[in-house]
């Protein structure tokens, strides 16, 4: 017996021993091989195949098999029945979360000379613009709980989740410290006192989401420690400020990279600045612009992922299933609201009501052109399908330096 005919009796014994139920056998190439004067067909043995449709697959990109395999492993077992109770407690949070926003909203704005029913009215609305981004962030990682703890160590995952805990310690403090908050003069001083039970309630849901988010990152993590976490804070915002070339850039990159630069800027402005400056953000005037800050913190974070998946190629095409599309529709609603609140209060209310924002018109008015682009920004990205964003990166001139732009469906979880 030949040499070449041993290793075709070798071959089918070996794939003779193999149970048929352990492995999806799919032959994914014929190579061709010579021996001497005679040519053997190998069909190479697939690794376990991907599920055709994975919602949280799009926005992400495998494309090695060994990832895939490695997928497939760690979504059997106790990762997945683990990251299904993850995600009921990400659903928790997340609503209490909202219910504890719109209590403080109600608590601070409605409160204030209760017989100006328009103004209250108007400001516990503008507060609640920020009602998409709690979605928008919970959704997004309660579908990623779902897919088991390989898809909850995601760099997207893990910045997310310090961003709500960041958020989360930032709105306990301005509830606890309200007072001394909402203390300094403008027309009077009347600070925002909650209700003893408001501020329990309010500060232990805050608690309890930041312990869920952290915990979460620091099992995502080889090695978690406050350095870590430092070195990864720092090394975004240094990427932030490095924006790319504008004809070499994927789509939508730089306009994420600019938005999430202005809004770490709203942020500083509505904890450090001082008033009337630090009202700009909001318009939310004294009594909230404080603790409007772990909104815009938050969605400075949103920005930043959803810049580095226009990096990547993995921004969605509109599945809703995805983070990345939820973080598009939270930001496109978050801005849009916002700008029709505001729109609103100038066309039925009179500027008097408002002297902190009269002395800083120039900055109310950049801060809307910003949120405009937001939601111009989004409204597009999400218009625009995950063929349509391969074809238009094509006909850009490509750096040689640039990784390959990958792009993928939301319809089937396939590389196009």
């Amino acid at each position: 017996m030949c040499s070449s005919t041993r290793m075709c009796v070798a071959a089918a014994l070996v794939l003779m021993m193999v149970p048929s139920h352990s492995f999806h056998v799919q032959p994914v190439g014929v190579q061709s091989r010579i021996f001497g004067h005679r040519q053997e067909r190998v069909t190479r043995h697939a690794l376990p195949a991907m599920p055709k449709k994975s919602p949280s697959m799009c926005g992400r990109g495998f494309g090695s098999l060994q990832l895939r395999a490695t997928f497939a492993r760690a979504n059997a077992g106790p990762a997945k029945t683990q990251g299904f109770k993850l995600e009921t407690a990400y659903i928790l949070a997340g609503s209490a979360t909202a219910v504890s926003w719109i209590a403080i909203a109600v608590g601070a704005l409605a409160t204030y000379k209760p017989w100006r029913y328009m103004h209250n009215s108007i400001g516990v609305l503008q507060a609640l613009t920020a009602l998409p981004l709690i979605w928008a962030c919970f959704s997004g990682l309660s579908a990623a709980a779902r897919e088991g703890w390989l898809r909850l160590r995601g760099p997207d995952c893990r910045r997310l989740n310090l961003g709500l805990a960041a958020a989360s310690i930032w709105s306990a403090i301005t509830v606890i410290f309200a007072p001394a908050f909402t203390s300094a003069l403008v027309r009077t001083v009347d600070p925002v006192i909650y209700p003893l039970p408001l501020v329990i309630g309010v500060v232990l849901t805050h608690i309890g989401t930041a312990v869920l988010c952290l915990s979460t990152w620091r099992k995502s993590v080889i090695s978690p420690s406050p350095s870590r976490m430092l070195s990864g804070v720092l090394g975004s915002q240094w990427r932030v400020t490095s924006s790319d070339d504008p004809d070499q850039a994927p789509l939508f990159a730089n306009e994420y990279n600019f938005l999430s630069m202005a809004f770490t800027i709203f942020t500083a402005l509505a904890i450090f600045a001082p008033l009337p400056l630090a009202t700009v953000p909001s318009i939310l005037g004294k009594r909230m612009c404080r603790a409007f800050g772990a909104m815009t913190l938050l969605a400075a974070v949103m920005m930043y992922e959803l810049k580095v998946a226009a990096q990547d190629g993995r921004l969605g095409s509109g599945c809703e299933k995805c983070i990345t599309c939820h973080l598009k529709t939270g930001i496109l609603f978050f801005a849009s609201s916002h700008l029709a609140i505001a729109g609103a209060r100038a066309l039925l209310e009179s500027p008097s009501l408002y002297p902190a924002a009269m002395t800083c018109i120039p900055a109310v008015v950049v801060s809307m052109l910003v949120y405009a682009l937001a939601a111009y920004t989004s409204f597009r990205d999400k218009q625009f399908s995950a063929c349509k964003r391969a074809a238009a990166d094509a006909n850009r001139p490509q750096n040689v330096n640039n990784a390959r732009i990958r792009s993928e469906s939301c319809e089937d979880g396939q590389n196009i």
